[in-house]
């Protein structure tokens, strides 16, 4: 999963003034809850914005760098598995002399909440499953043992006729 754009654009009309946008993100198992601590995100900076150009003051901030995937630091599992990816959306803001982060919500977007713990993270649900390859390298382990063994099996059948012929000719001779 590829994160490689996104922009977001803050309405200034309340005299306020915006900077440091940033996407938070974190992936998840969705047996896990949705977590409201900022320390458990990753942040993708999309830098302090610039005027949108309407003469408002509105700002609009993107990210369009490059690409980050989501989901590196995820290992491949050996059953499938449900996970999910919250996302929110921060940007810093001053108003009045005090610095504060404003957070997108579900809940309140306009004009979003302060406090990490009244975030409703925007969430997408996803599967891995385990892919196909592995269980055909499980599939060939035991071909493989299966043929090992019947050609042993075999091998032993040829030896003990091998032996019951020869006994068969000596006792022949000695007839």
């Amino acid at each position: 999963m590829i994160f490689s754009q996104g922009e977001t654009l803050t309405f200034q009309n309340s005299g306020h003034s915006t900077f440091a946008f940033a996407i938070a993100y974190r992936v998840r198992l969705d047996t896990e809850n949705t977590s409201t601590s900022a320390s458990d995100y990753n942040f993708i900076s999309m830098g302090d914005g610039v005027d949108h150009g309407d003469g408002s003051g509105n700002e609009k901030a993107e990210f369009t760098e490059g690409s980050i995937n989501l989901l590196a630091d995820i290992t491949a599992p050996t059953t499938e598995t449900i996970n999910s990816v919250d996302i929110v959306h921060k940007v810093g803001a001053w108003e009045g002399g005090d610095n504060f982060v404003r957070l997108a919500s579900l809940a309140d977007i306009n004009p979003g909440v302060t406090n990490w713990s009244n975030t409703d993270a925007f969430t997408a649900n996803f599967t891995i499953v385990p892919e196909p390859n592995a269980y055909a390298f499980i599939a060939g382990i035991f071909g493989l043992a299966y043929i090992a063994l019947k050609r042993r099996l075999v091998k032993i059948f040829i030896h003990f006729f091998k032996e019951a012929v020869d006994f068969h000719q000596r006792l022949l001779l000695y007839s």
